[in-house]
């Protein structure tokens, strides 16, 4: 998916003091094709999130950039409001979105921040916020000397920054830190240019963003989402207790998700919330018994509602990614493409209306006084089963029907059958999932074996569906011969893929139905 707002491809180093910066400009001139100094501005940087940290949750950091002259003066002053995204940095070039919006004089808030200032971008935050306050996490002061280069053909600004944080006031640290930004949108000659700088003037890595260096100065420790391999069961533990506690960090999956969804600036926080909705329908349904059966059902359909409203985006998330990048073919696919990112916008507004309506609201409710309830004497008898015998038995029963199933369908197979196969197979992941801290590695292997076959299945099913939508599309260019052809020719393409994947996952599953898989699974399910 192409993200709102401007990527920024960046890499920095640190010097050892803020002394050390006055050696850049010449260090860049023996270095550079060409130099070009663009001045010296001060930078004031206030860090804010509300107290469910919900910017961090989006995987984003909000802040309030104030910029002024070097002589403080008011006149040219001028002020943002800014979303970065938090990413990793692979081979310390990082590549970020950032979403800003000029902020006018009088919507300028001071210092600490209190509330997002007035504007397009801050009054649509306020709405998503829903109420929240912001506060602010710490403050940034930069003196930033800029410098445009190129140097064997790339284009790029470089940063002296001496940075002082401040936490609660008080300043707290000082850091002098050299940065580049490519001027071009491509990383190209970057990592060249800050190892040969780095290396004339003694710097190191950076380790860390000035973001987190801010947080622990600030003595400020955002929370984690948990995944499912973290979870930790209690053998002698009830089956309700352990079912309580499942739900419980899926439901903390999906309100990890919410404020990334809501936002719709990147696919992925969709996808992570797609999962932890069928992961936690999938503990509704194994562990009915011990939770109620009313409840869950009620519960389970909710949540079927809203996988398929999450699905409608993230399989055209998919089908968009997979389209070629070929000159050739260029504008027919750019026709084709944006005729799949009109259904997507389409789909995300659904999305968008259902995290806004009551039936989620109410979801929201019910699954969190469910989880609040885990504490509660189980008042029957499955509830009160001993978790380690329920996973014993569920595991059991589920392998017996996915081989018998399996074997049926392999005999006499067809894409819609293997459909059915995938999601049985993901229903035996799931539940081993859960208890797999009970069984340790035979389990952990077994998991995994699981895994290469749904995601074998999962790719023959995204390759016939996005060829099913490919030779629709072709037969609306009718009369468009070279465009027509063009498009059959990338449908059969995905018949290629979906023969391929057919293919893997056969060698998959005749690895899978053998004996010793079953007698390792028997080792470990022993008591």
């Amino acid at each position: 998916m192409k993200k709102p707002g401007k990527t920024e491809i960046e890499t920095k180093f640190l010097l050892r003091n803020a002394r050390e910066l006055a050696r850049v400009p010449a260090a860049l001139v023996k270095m550079c094709d060409r130099v070009r100094p663009r001045g010296t501005i001060l930078l004031l940087d206030s860090y804010v999130d509300t107290a469910d940290w919900w910017f961090f949750r989006a995987g984003l950091a909000c802040r309030i950039r104030r910029q002024r002259s070097e002589s403080g003066k008011a006149a040219g002053a001028k002020a943002w409001l800014v979303l970065k995204e938090l990413s990793r940095a692979p081979g310390g070039i990082s590549s970020r979105m950032e979403l800003d919006e000029p902020l006018a004089a009088r919507n300028v808030p001071g210092t600490p921040v209190r509330a997002l200032p007035a504007g397009k971008l801050g009054d649509r935050l306020r709405s998503l916020l829903g109420g929240r306050a912001v506060r602010t996490l710490f403050d940034i002061e930069n003196r930033r000397t800029v410098t445009h280069v190129v140097r064997d053909g790339a284009a790029v600004e470089v940063a002296a920054d001496e940075v002082t944080f401040r936490a609660g006031g008080k300043k707290s640290r000082r850091l002098a830190e050299v940065e580049l930004e490519s001027l071009t949108g491509s990383a190209k000659g970057l990592a060249s240019l800050r190892d040969t700088l780095a290396r004339r003037l003694n710097g190191r890595p950076a380790r860390q963003s000035k973001f987190q260096i801010g947080l622990r100065l600030a003595g400020l420790t955002p929370p984690r989402v948990r995944r499912i391999g973290q979870l930790r069961l209690s053998a002698g533990g009830t089956t309700r207790a352990a079912a309580c506690a499942i739900v419980g960090l899926l439901f903390g999956q999906i309100l990890w998700s919410d404020p990334g969804v809501r936002l719709g600036l990147g696919d992925e926080p969709v996808h992570q919330m797609r999962v932890a909705c069928r992961r936690l329908r999938a503990a509704l349904r194994i562990f009915r018994e011990a939770l109620g059966q009313r409840l869950t059902e009620s519960l389970h359909e909710e949540l079927s509602s809203l996988c398929d409203t999450l699905g409608a985006v993230r399989d055209l998330d998919v089908y968009i990614a997979s389209l070629p990048e070929d000159a050739k073919t260029a504008a027919t696919i750019r026709h084709y493409r944006a005729r799949l990112e009109r259904q997507r916008a389409v789909a995300r507004a659904h999305v968008f209306d259902r995290l806004n309506g009551p039936v989620y609201a109410s979801l929201i409710r019910r699954l969190r006084r469910l989880v609040s309830a885990a504490g509660a004497r189980p008042s029957n008898p499955a509830a009160r089963e001993p978790i380690a015998a329920f996973a014993r038995r569920k595991v059991r029963g589920q392998l017996k029907r996915l081989l018998r199933r399996g074997r049926t369908i392999l005999a006499n197979r067809s894409d819609s059958r293997l459909h059915k196969l995938r999601l049985s197979i993901k229903r035996l992941r799931y539940t081993c999932e859960f208890v797999q801290s009970l069984f340790g590695r035979p389990m952990t292997r077994f998991i995994a074996r699981l895994v290469d076959m749904q995601d074998a299945l999962g790719r023959l099913r995204d390759a016939t569906v996005s060829g099913s939508l490919l030779a629709q599309f072709a037969k609306s260019l009718a009369g468009r011969r070279a465009a027509q052809a063009c498009v059959e020719r990338l449908a059969r393409s995905r018949g290629k893929i979906a023969r391929r994947q057919r293919a893997e996952f056969a060698g998959l599953w005749s690895r899978f139905d053998q004996k010793q898989v079953r007698r390792a699974l028997k080792t470990a399910l022993s008591d």
